[in-house]
């Protein structure tokens, strides 16, 4: 059996329970503040607020049963019954976070036969295709195709079929645009041009294919004015990956570093435990990167004119820096309470 299956009920039909692996369970915590800043960016955009609200908790409770189903992979077993999701709101220090909690009992499943049904291929099971759903198919190949052949231009019809089929093949070219606009248009730096259109396309597009368009993005583009614009889109759309972060803190290149920190203020859509640890390690890292640059500024004497000058500068560029290291250290501090005062990953 190679779909894996999951059930609120403690039974599924046509199918027999072998083994009970026991109950895994899910932890998520989201700030509360991401819906504000996240609806500031899309509430005009194809849909409005009530469409960008669903999708956002969508994506928040489908990340905490995804992590209940990968405890339950790891465990050897082929689904989960009795799934429970639970919300509760954590507050302190002014600040609240959203926690998203799920458990169930994992399984081995084995399918046997239902009386009274055959399967003969053309039945309630054979596979099927309603109007609607071809005709969105065919809308999306069309937009591809226009996409292959360099006509892709993000008119508004355009993006309203991208963001209403969630073309996540697109990402890249969509990227190609945005960054091209970001750094000859000057409306996008200033904010006169809104981002919302791309902030959502990232948001409604399938999370994995979101991020690794954006990261490796940000990564051929760091040094320009348009990896600044990826940032800010990542940021609004919550798509920070802390592991990701550690490499550009970990790289040689200055101009990765800088990003790496600048990464390091970002919202997370929703946060796991595994977070805790991956954002602490990149904490120590910018920290170790900013102490050394300022030890090296410090080091430099005799400096006249316009060495000092460019000193003084790099100093305020770090002291900024440490501001976005400081908050990136708070929001560990409150996952750390949000998950248990150790901080622990949970198995």
């Amino acid at each position: 059996m190679d779909e894996f299956l999951v059930s609120t009920t403690s039974l599924l039909e046509g199918y027999k329970i072998v083994r009970y692996h026991g109950i895994v369970t899910g932890h998520v915590v989201a700030g509360t503040n991401i819906f504000v800043d996240f609806f500031a960016s899309v509430s005009d955009v194809f849909g409005g607020r009530s469409i960008a609200y669903k999708r956002e908790l969508e994506a928040i409770g489908d990340e905490v049963v995804r992590e209940v189903t990968d405890k339950a992979l790891r465990l050897g077993a082929t689904g989960v019954i009795g799934l429970r999701v639970d919300h509760d709101e954590l507050s302190g220090g002014g600040k609240s976070m959203l926690m998203v909690t799920a458990s169930g009992t994992a399984v081995s499943l084995r399918p046997v036969a239902i009386k009274g049904v055959e399967s003969d291929g053309i039945g309630s099971n054979a596979p099927t295709l309603d109007g609607r759903a071809l005709a969105d198919l065919l809308e999306s190949e069309c937009l591809i195709q226009r996409a292959a052949n360099g006509h892709l231009s993000l008119t508004q019809d355009e993006w309203e079929v991208l963001i209403r089929n969630r073309i996540s093949e697109l990402a890249p070219a969509v990227l190609e645009i945005f960054s091209s606009a970001y750094d000859h248009e000057t409306a996008f730096r200033t904010g006169v041009e809104d981002l919302g259109a791309y902030i959502q396309y990232f948001s409604v597009i399938p999370r994995e294919a979101a991020s690794d368009a954006l990261f490796q993005r940000l990564e051929k583009e760091s040094g320009t004015l348009s990896a600044h614009g990826i940032v800010k889109i990542i940021d609004k759309a919550g798509l920070v990956e802390f592991e990701r972060v550690a490499e550009f803190l970990k790289s040689s290149d200055l101009k990765m570093n800088h990003l790496g920190v600048e990464l390091l203020s970002c919202t997370k859509r929703a946060y796991v435990p595994a977070d805790l640890r991956l954002l602490r390690e990149s904490v120590d890292l910018a920290k170790e990167s900013l102490s050394d640059r300022a030890s090296e500024l410090k080091a430099a004497s005799g400096m006249s004119g316009r060495d000092r000058r460019r000193a003084a500068k790099a100093r305020a560029e770090i002291d900024k820096a440490l501001e976005k290291v400081s908050k990136a250290s708070l929001v560990s501090a409150a996952l750390a309470r949000a998950f248990g005062e150790s901080g622990n990953e949970q198995g």
